[in-house]
C-alpha cells in the first residue's frame, strides 16, 4: 500500500518498442529518489499517449540523496541512437515525469 504503480498502455501501442531496460530504469529512478511510506505513498503512473510512454510520479524527494542526473542523461543518449525525437523531463513541486518516444520496429 506504500507503492502504487498503475500501467495504462492500450493494446494499440503493443507494436511499438523502447530500448531494453529503459522502463525499468525510470521506475527504479522514481523509487530511488522519493519517500515511500504509509504516510507518503509513492504513486507511479506508466501511460501511453501520442506515440510516447510517460512515467510520472508524485514528487516527494528524499533528503540527503544527491543526484548527478547521469541515469536520465544515459537514457536520453541511448534514444539519440534510435531517433531524433527527444526524451522530455518535466518537474514541478508536485510531479516528476519523463516522456520517452516509442520506436517503430521494422520486421
Amino acid at each position: 500500500s506504500n507503492l502504487n504503480v498503475e500501467v495504462d498502455v492500450p493494446e494499440s501501442y503493443y507494436h511499438y518498442a523502447i530500448p531494453p531496460l529503459v522502463l525499468q530504469m525510470l521506475v527504479e529512478n522514481s523509487i530511488k529518489h522519493n519517500i515511500i511510506s504509509g504516510e507518503s505513498p509513492l504513486k507511479i503512473m506508466v501511460r501511453a499517449r501520442d506515440e510516447c510512454i510517460e512515467v510520472e510520479n508524485n514528487l516527494q524527494k528524499k533528503t540527503g540523496i544527491s543526484s548527478t542526473g547521469q541515469g536520465l542523461r544515459n537514457i536520453a543518449g541511448r534514444y539519440r541512437l534510435f531517433t531524433a525525437r527527444e526524451v522530455e523531463i518535466f518537474e514541478n513541486t508536485a510531479t516528476f515525469r519523463v516522456t520517452i518516444p516509442l520506436l517503430t520496429v521494422e520486421l
